[in-house]
């Protein structure tokens, strides 16, 4: 037996659900006094009555899963039907032959059953929890390589430096995304979060140039003069904020969407990440592709490094054999061992610098 006016009853146990049907007998208990009066309106302790749920309709699967609900008949005021109401009646307990209701009031009673189809995950659920595990442990890792890159001082290379502010880019980019891509409730605060998340990624991909920018300043010492640290900044932050200002100013309304704070897709707003990222992405496979064909290029990181190489065990060397020369000399000979030791301190502290420069390129 089914009941439509209890399957549109807006409460917890039914809402949302595709069938509602009673699953008991329906029991009927009243109490009065010699006198007439109804005893059972309103009880101190509730009532307890168990009801045999075990039987299922046809249209109930095996897979399906059930939710009791006690009710109550409650009749309109005109007289003319009325609902099954939970009002003051709620389930003790429920196993998969009975059910318990606890009710503070005497009427007919009776268990409704709400099936709800099993809930499994659907493609976007999984890929929802990926997109939440793979950006959380990348913020985690990321976090954590700023935090041995400033506890080791490692940002004193332009190296180092340019691999941290593409660390940071990455991390605020992912936890914004993580915490504010959905928050669409007021539209500017969206399209705000859209831009910044816009900068952020992009901003990534501009850093991943100055990698490749930095490697040829190292490759081409000729052009090493033109790409200082203040180069990098500029292209690394003020390039992507150039392409999110000239974006919003055409066309302010390519941030937002109903459902992401992020570029549109409909109106080619998603062209102004899209496009530099393609063009970033080309360049640098270009470069790479340029290194490994370039035999000259390879030569001239093969020749830095062994000429570090062969510097730096000679300096090493030649310090161990000035500390080794005995004191037995005469004044104006140790005077000259101390100059030695000197002349081969400075070589190797030269030596060590260059060494440090070429592995850092």
């Amino acid at each position: 037996m089914e009941d439509s006016d209890a399957e549109n009853e807006d409460d917890e146990g039914t809402t949302g659900v595709s069938r509602v049907y009673i699953s008991s007998l329906v029991a009927t208990i009243s109490l009065r006094s010699q006198d007439g009066d109804n005893l059972g309106e309103r009880l101190d302790e509730p009532l307890k009555i168990s009801f045999s749920t075990s039987k299922r309709p046809d249209f109930v699967s095996s897979d399906d899963k059930l939710v009791p609900s006690c009710r109550f008949w409650k009749p309109s005021e005109s007289g003319d039907g009325g609902v099954w109401s939970d009002e003051g009646c709620h389930v003790g307990f429920s196993n998969s032959t009975h059910t318990q209701c606890e009710c503070y009031h005497l009427t007919s009673f009776a268990v409704l059953m709400s099936v709800r189809p099993v809930e499994t995950l659907t493609e976007s659920d999984v890929i929802h929890y990926m997109t939440l595990i793979g950006c959380s442990l990348s913020i985690f890792c990321l976090g954590l390589m700023l935090l041995v890159f400033t506890a080791q001082r490692l940002f004193r290379s332009d190296r180092n430096i340019i691999h941290m502010n593409l660390a940071l880019s990455l991390m605020i980019g992912q936890l914004l995304f993580l915490v504010a891509i959905e928050r669409t409730e007021t539209e500017i605060v969206c399209k705000v979060i859209g831009m910044s998340l816009h900068f952020c990624f992009l901003g990534s991909f501009f850093w991943m140039l100055n990698e490749g920018m930095y490697l040829v300043s190292k490759t081409r010492s000729q052009n090493s003069k033109f790409l200082k640290m203040p180069t990098f900044l500029f292209v690394g932050w003020i390039c992507p904020l150039i392409v999110v200002g000239i974006t919003a100013g055409v066309s302010f309304e390519s941030y937002g969407t109903e459902k992401q704070c992020w570029l549109r897709v409909d109106n080619g707003g998603i062209w102004a990440f899209v496009g530099p990222a393609i063009v970033i992405v080309i360049g640098v496979f270009i470069f790479v592709l340029y290194c490994v064909l370039n035999d000259e290029v390879r030569r001239s990181i093969m020749k830095r490094s062994q000429k570090s190489y062969r510097s730096k065990k000679f300096a090493e060397k030649g310090i161990q054999t000035g500390f080794h020369v005995q004191d037995f000399r005469r004044p104006h000979q140790q005077n000259d061992r101390l100059s030695l030791i000197r002349l081969f301190r400075q070589s190797w502290a030269t030596s060590s610098k260059s060494t440090s420069n070429i592995s850092s390129g």
